[in-house]
């Protein structure tokens, strides 16, 4: 599913796509704020490549690991493929990530007030 070049803010409403296996979101405005809205991809099982390149989100330092920790069934992000222990090293960050994404999130919310 190509979306790029869109207004899209947030990622949502796409578990009913069950056979979704690409889904291009570039150049939209993911900003970390709602960065976490990715984990909604959770439930799209058949999702091997996701593209987020050119959202203000990818700009983040632990956008790759959150999202490659969050999505499990990711073959690519980006375009470029996720080996085993860039996994495994993701999912022991999460933690960890959430709580800086969460603060992140803070941040960039007040300065766009």
């Amino acid at each position: 599913l190509n979306v790029a070049l869109n207004n899209i803010e947030r990622i949502e409403n796409l578990d009913g796509c069950e056979a979704l296996r690409k889904l291009d979101l570039t150049c939209n405005f993911v900003d970390v704020e709602h960065l976490a809205s990715v984990r909604s991809l959770r439930t799209n099982t058949e999702l091997r490549e996701l593209y987020l390149t050119g959202n203000p989100c990818a700009k983040w330092e632990g956008y790759r690991p959150y999202v490659v920790a969050s999505l499990p069934q990711l073959d690519k992000l980006d375009g470029v493929d996720v080996t085993r222990s860039e996994r495994i090293q993701a999912v022991q960050q999460l933690k960890h990530l959430e709580k800086h994404l969460a603060v992140a999130a803070e941040v960039n919310r007040k300065e766009n007030e």
